[in-house]
């Protein structure tokens, strides 16, 4: 298990696309609006826990302290049955 936001990821990119279509006529502000907008949602949007194996999303539950957030090497294991080489390095 572990611990993501409860935030659609196809509307995350969709709203980074739109900010950076009017790039040309806005001079940059339109991806600083969707930063600020990024920034709030971050804060506003709760926790949710999702299992590696199946993708489960367990909302409306208390989160386990002893869950972390997404870890590649331990999805690569759940996966693929194994890390990829040196993937273990990082947590020694």
């Amino acid at each position: 298990m572990y611990i993501q936001k409860d935030f659609n990821r196809t509307t995350g990119v969709v709203l980074v696309a739109i900010g950076a279509v009017f790039v040309p006529w806005t001079y940059g502000l339109s991806l600083l609006a969707v930063t600020v907008l990024d920034f709030v949602v971050y804060y506003l949007v709760r926790d949710v826990e999702v299992c590696y194996e199946c993708q489960a999303v367990h909302r409306g539950y208390p989160l386990n302290p002893l869950h972390k957030h997404f870890d590649l090497a331990t999805h690569d294991r759940h996966i693929y049955g194994s890390a990829p080489p040196g993937a273990e390095e990082a947590h020694r």
